[in-house]
């Protein structure tokens, strides 16, 4: 896929005006680091032919053909992060179980590319006034989490931080006090490097719960010079036309040049998840 995203990054060249064009020509092209939130839909769930076992080979195959940096991946159960740990030995993997912090739940798993990047430090948080233990927050109808990774960027040289987070799907309070706890630790943690923060959010932009989030940092689909507005949760095909977008990429210190919701087939099969997966391509600063 060297492929993908060099043929996005000279579409993004092409449509600059001469004067950014020619500035984004001298850009330090190992800089460049492309990152994907997947949310990867629970294995344990009963989806006829869309179930775990149907379309497992799927989500390789989508993760090979887009080949991005990093990886955050939300739903994960313990026999996914196996499986993909398993086959996708080119990636580097950090992840627990969200309710018992170890292997009992889901997992906001973390996969990054081995080759280029040393881990450094890694870590865990729940979204709850006790966030240093498993615990559920507010009112959240489950236990939700954040995992992160500091990583060295041996093309760059440079050390960065990526966030992978879900927020709940019921509780408004819990996404409001988990965006809030979310862009404070992250903060704390990253300080001034580049970060990124991915995630199914469970809400589109333009919700308030989001706003400590807009706050803190920047959006890639918003930010982008080439990007799309899709809607992100597709339902298997049940969705409502014109939905919303709610995973989402953020960053900080870093330049955003293109983001994409990956819609395409895949094997001939429409959906890889019931969540489409979302790619953003990024000049570090």
């Amino acid at each position: 896929m060297k492929n993908m995203f060099a043929t996005l990054l000279l579409a993004v060249l092409v449509t600059l005006g001469s004067v950014e064009c020619q500035a984004a020509a001298k850009a330090d092209k190992k800089a460049v680091v492309s990152v994907m939130s997947y949310n990867i839909r629970t294995g344990t769930a009963d989806d006829g032919p869309n179930s775990w076992e149907h379309r497992k080979e799927l989500s390789l195959e989508m993760i090979r053909f887009v080949a991005p940096d990093l990886i955050g991946m939300q739903e994960v159960q313990p026999m996914q992060a196996d499986y993909l740990t398993e086959n996708l030995t080119e990636y580097g993997k950090v992840g627990i179980g969200r309710d018992d912090g170890r292997r009992k739940g889901e997992q906001m798993a973390v996969f990054y590319r081995k080759e280029r990047f040393e881990l450094l430090d890694s870590g865990h948080f729940w979204l709850s006034a006790t966030p240093d233990e498993v615990s559920r927050g507010w009112d959240g109808a489950c236990n939700r989490m954040c995992t992160w990774v500091k990583l060295h960027d041996r093309t760059s040289g440079r050390d960065l931080f990526l966030f992978d987070t879900h927020l709940d799907h019921k509780g408004k309070q819990a996404r409001l006090e988990g965006a809030k706890l979310l862009a404070e630790r992250i903060q704390k943690i990253a300080g001034r490097n580049v970060a990124f923060l991915t995630g199914d959010f469970n809400a589109p932009a333009t919700a308030a719960v989001l706003e400590p989030l807009f706050e803190a940092f920047s959006s890639a689909r918003d930010k982008a010079r080439m990007t799309d507005h899709l809607a992100t949760y597709n339902g298997w095909g049940k969705a409502k036309p014109g939905g919303s977008a709610i995973d989402h990429i953020f960053y900080q210190r870093a330049t955003p040049l293109f983001f994409k919701t990956i819609t395409r087939e895949f094997s001939g099969r429409a959906y890889v998840s019931d969540h489409y997966p979302i790619v953003a391509t990024f000049q570090l600063k």
